[in-house]
Order: structure tokens, then C-alpha cells, then sequence
């Protein structure tokens, strides 16, 4: 009777897990009203998603096409896969291109034992046009920073563009790492770039004194006016002997115009912030280029706007 007894109980214990449990229909619901094609590859996705919502490197590799795909059509204002707390940024396969690449950069995985930042990327950029444009440019990312006191910022990035005009993908995130859901996002992003260190022993620095880059803010809109803010990393000369610093940064803002920022008698280049008034609305992509004392281009970044009426 008690063997018995033990065994009904747990099964009501399953079968009322199995009832509240969510369908994948009512968990994708709200996304039926957003991005065409959402809906069904979330229901596709979380119907299939193991228990224990597993990180990106641990998901098979059908479940890794229906995480890619939604990113790929996931809108600016759409929501990450709903079922899914991994990094909300790219997935294995996408952090490989960028490592396997022709162009490869180059990579480096940063560690502010002061501040406790950390940066992690990996990095391509081909060759450049006519124009100036790298005709194909992509890298992912990982960033933590601590921009005030008590407030911890973590984000992703996911760039792939090729010959400027054909394709484009991008997305970005950004969460808060005191969040232990958000901070599970970010560890799941670093996770799979470490992985693709390791997996192709890519050569990456690891002195942030050296760092030469741009860093830019998720733009601020207001109707036709965009203002973007951001700052440069830039390498002193005297811990980076061997480098130039950043010389000049051109700015493309998607419409035609172009503005350049030189060196200045200081020794210092000052784009941000900058603003910019559209006269249609529309999608824009947004380049900024950042250029060392030969003319070489040693960093960029990109963001598309939305601009609405």
C-alpha cells in the first residue's frame, strides 16, 4: 500500500507539472502582432527546447537554426526569443564566421582587474572601397561596464556586413548584470567566444592599454533628429610605442552626408556627441569610421536607425 501510495503521488506530481507548464503557443502569443515570421519560429523553438533552458553551446543544431533565424528577422523593438535566456546576440555558428573569416582582424578578450570591465570581441574587417567602406566588416562582442556606482551594464553585439549595400545584420543588447537573468544572457554570450578562442587558438590581446577602437551609446531619436554619443579608446603613446593613435573618425550618416573629426592641436579627436536632422523619415545605417596617422582604418561601428514619424 505504501509502494503504491508513493507511486500515484508522483504521479499527480508530473502530470500537475505537466498541466502549468506554458504550450510554446502561449509563451510566442505576443508575438504575433510584431515581425512577420516571429511567431512561428518561436512556437518551432520553444516546443523543442530542452528543460533547464540550456546555453547556446549546448543547444542542437536544429534548435541553433531556429535561434539564428529569429534573430535575423528580430526587429529593433522586438523582444529576444522568448523561451530562451542565452546570450540574445548571436549563436556558435555566427561567432565562427566572424573567427574563420578570409578578413579576419583580429581578437582580444580584456580584463580591468581595477574597475572589473571586461571586453571580449572578435573581429573582421576587409577590404575597403572606393569610398572608404570596408566591403565586408562584422565582429561579436561582449561587454561588461560599471558606468556609475551600483549600476552594471552588460551587452552583446552581432555585426555581419557585406559590401555595405547587399547584407546587413546586426543586433545589439544591452541588460543589467545585477539581473540574474540578464547576467546568464551576458555569461552564455562570453561563453561562446571564449569557446571559439579556444577551438581556433585565436592569437587575441589582452592589454586594454592598447586598445584602439570606437564606442558608441544606443542613439537618442526624437522625430528626424538623432543624437549618438560615444567616446574613443584610444592607445597612449607611451604604453603603446609601436601604434598610432587615432587620427581622424568620418562619420556616414545614411542619407549622403559626411562629416570628418582630425586630430587636434592637443593630440585629441573630438566626434561625440554629434547629432544629425533627416529630412524623410526612413532606415538609416549609420557608419563611423575611426582612421590611425597613415590613413589606415583601425576601428568602426555601425547602427541602424529606425527613425519614426
Amino acid at each position: 500500500m505504501k509502494i503504491q501510495t508513493i507511486i500515484i503521488l508522483v504521479g499527480s506530481i508530473l502530470i500537475g507539472g505537466s498541466v502549468f507548464a506554458k504550450p510554446p503557443e502561449e509563451i510566442c502569443d505576443p508575438l504575433k502582432e510584431l515581425t512577420n515570421g516571429l511567431y512561428g519560429l518561436c512556437v518551432a523553438f520553444c516546443g523543442n527546447h530542452p528543460s533547464g533552458d540550456l546555453g547556446t553551446l549546448e543547444l542542437s543544431k536544429p534548435q541553433l537554426s531556429l535561434l539564428q533565424a529569429y534573430n535575423r528577422i528580430r526587429g529593433d523593438d522586438d523582444p529576444t526569443m522568448p523561451c530562451f535566456k542565452g546570450c540574445p546576440c548571436f549563436t556558435t555558428d555566427e561567432a565562427e564566421l566572424v573567427a574563420t573569416h578570409s578578413d579576419f582582424l583580429q581578437c582580444h578578450n580584456f580584463l580591468d582587474e581595477e574597475t572589473g570591465e571586461q571586453d571580449q570581441e572578435i573581429e573582421v574587417l576587409g577590404d575597403i572601397d572606393a569610398n572608404g567602406h570596408a566591403q565586408t566588416k562584422a565582429n561579436v562582442s561582449a561587454a561588461l561596464s560599471f558606468p556609475e556606482p551600483e549600476v552594471a551594464l552588460a551587452a552583446c553585439q552581432w555585426v555581419y556586413l557585406n559590401d555595405v549595400s547587399s547584407i546587413y545584420i546586426g543586433k545589439e543588447w544591452t541588460g543589467n548584470y545585477l539581473d540574474t537573468e540578464d547576467r546568464r544572457k551576458y555569461e552564455d554570450c562570453q561563453d561562446v567566444i571564449y569557446h571559439i578562442f579556444e577551438q581556433y587558438q585565436l592569437p587575441c590581446e589582452s592589454e586594454p592599454e592598447c586598445l584602439r577602437r570606437i564606442a558608441t551609446e544606443s542613439p537618442n531619436i526624437e522625430d528626424l533628429f538623432v543624437e549618438m554619443d560615444g567616446h574613443l579608446v584610444n592607445d597612449p603613446l607611451e604604453t603603446c610605442v609601436n601604434k598610432n593613435q587615432i587620427a581622424r573618425v568620418d562619420w556616414y550618416w545614411g542619407d549622403g552626408s559626411f562629416e570628418s573629426f582630425n586630430v587636434t592641436a592637443g593630440g585629441f579627436v573630438d566626434p561625440f556627441p554629434n547629432s544629425h536632422i533627416y529630412e524623410d523619415h526612413g532606415f538609416y545605417a549609420v557608419f563611423i569610421y575611426a582612421y590611425d596617422n597613415d590613413g589606415i582604418m583601425i576601428s568602426f561601428t555601425t547602427r541602424l536607425l529606425i527613425l519614426l514619424g
